[in-house]
């Protein structure tokens, strides 16, 4: 279990961040508090990250964390309210990956596919 106690410490402003409906301008969803506890459960799981994700909410009012090497390397991980974890990758120009997964019984799965991406402090042969 990971040390990620500044990326825990912005999700929990998330709920007070974007309370409002329509806090985008355009009729966003308030940030769900569901989903902004099962992201923090995802991130109190995981190993210490290398570099920190941007966080934030999408117009549906779910959490996404977004991780960035350069303009062609991106993870982005939502949690939604229901517990369904979505995955999109990029790698390179072309290599592209998405999965849904349950949060409740994918973690591991999950942690493995971030593993693979470089998020983690720790090196894939070390574990």
């Amino acid at each position: 279990m990971g040390n990620n106690s500044d990326t825990v410490l912005k999700l929990k402003t998330l709920s007070v961040e974007f309370s409002e409906p329509g806090w985008d301008g355009y009729g966003a969803e308030p940030a769900s508090e569901r989903s902004v506890g099962r992201s923090i459960s995802l991130v109190e799981s995981l190993l210490d990250f290398r570099f920190k994700p941007y966080v934030g909410v999408d117009p549906d009012g779910f959490v996404f964390l977004e991780w960035y090497r350069d303009r062609n390397d991106q993870c982005l991980v939502t949690v939604s309210d229901d517990g369904k974890v979505f995955l999109d990758m990029t790698s390179g120009d072309s290599n592209w990956m998405s999965k849904t997964c349950d949060l409740s019984s994918s973690t591991p799965e999950i942690s493995s596919m971030l593993l693979d991406f470089g998020v983690f402090s720790q090196e894939k042969e070390s574990l």
